[in-house]
């Protein structure tokens, strides 16, 4: 789930680095030049940048993992998270995803399998991810990739 703080608070952050003594220090969201800091860069945080921008309150999104890197997860889109993706003006199509229409479950020998009512799309968590963020800096968010928060 991703952290909004204001102007006032104080972000302990640091930036991801191989050397083991890199250093952590104290920032606020005034020294990152931002009134609003989205803390985590996944679907939420990104989503949630792309809206704030959008209204006009561009955000800066902090996030640990300086690429993007492949997650464990069903990668499936249903209808309802397509909806909400092309409410923040995403085209979740454009990123090449499979189409899903059936269901199949199988344990062991045994297997069922039906239709589904609608057609989900399945996509790479690593694609998505990434054009989300840049969809969110594209509506004017500012996104800090290989910045690790350790406190507020």
């Amino acid at each position: 789930m991703p952290m909004a703080v204001g102007a006032s608070s104080f972000v302990q952050a640091e930036l991801n680095s191989a050397a083991p003594d890199a250093s952590t220090k104290k920032i606020s969201a005034k020294e990152l030049r931002a009134d609003l800091v989205i803390i985590g860069g996944g679907l939420a945080g990104a989503a949630a940048a792309t809206l704030l921008a959008q209204a006009g309150k561009p955000p800066m999104l902090l996030e640990r993992d300086a690429a993007p890197a492949d997650k464990i997860c069903g990668e499936f889109l249903s209808t309802e998270a397509q909806a909400h993706l092309a409410a923040l003006g995403f085209d979740v199509g454009r990123l090449g995803g499979a189409p899903i229409g059936r269901i199949r479950l199988v344990a062991g020998a045994r297997s069922a399998e039906a239709a589904l009512p609608f057609t989900a799309i399945g996509v790479s968590r690593r694609v998505l991810d990434a054009a989300l963020l840049d969809h969110a800096a594209a509506a004017g968010a500012e996104i800090k990739r290989g910045v690790s928060v350790r406190g507020i």
